[in-house]
């Protein structure tokens, strides 16, 4: 009988650990986490909304966008790491903002949203520069 129970308890923390959804990562710090992944990146686009600014605070990457909609509080962002790294001093990451937006309304809204850096870290690096997708500026992230 002990047996069984042992069985049955570690088939049940391997079920639910497998089930865990690492499909929506979250932050305790900002809006969103970025995302890593190569062929997301390279499938997302940028059309529907347009960047109105972007800047780095602390750990958080804040961007502002407009697009059309009704209120944008059904918007889903996501920011989405390429999973490569540029060498230079210092090193180069490039990222992009997919928006998934389905409202029916014709209003141009703003909506701003903060996402979590601390996954893009560099070991051995202090710093980096993120490539923003339809952004012009150079975005320094110091940690």
């Amino acid at each position: 009988m002990k047996k069984f129970l042992l069985l049955l308890a570690t088939l049940s923390l391997t079920w639910s650990s497998c089930n865990s959804d690492d499909n929506d990562p979250t932050s305790e710090i900002c809006d969103f986490l970025v995302r890593v992944d190569a062929q997301k990146f390279a499938n997302t686009t940028t059309s529907g909304y347009s960047i109105i600014s972007a800047g780095i605070e602390d750990d958080c990457l804040s961007i502002q966008i407009e697009s059309g909609g009704c209120d944008g509080n059904s918007w889903v962002p996501e920011l989405i790491d390429s999973g490569s790294i540029a060498e230079s001093s210092p090193e180069q990451r490039s990222i992009i903002l997919g928006l998934t937006n389905t409202e029916p309304c014709d209003a141009i809204v703003l909506r701003t949203y903060t996402f979590e850096l601390t996954p893009l870290r560099i070991s051995g690096s202090n710093a980096i520069i993120l490539r923003l997708t339809d952004w012009d500026g150079e975005l320094l992230y110091a940690y």
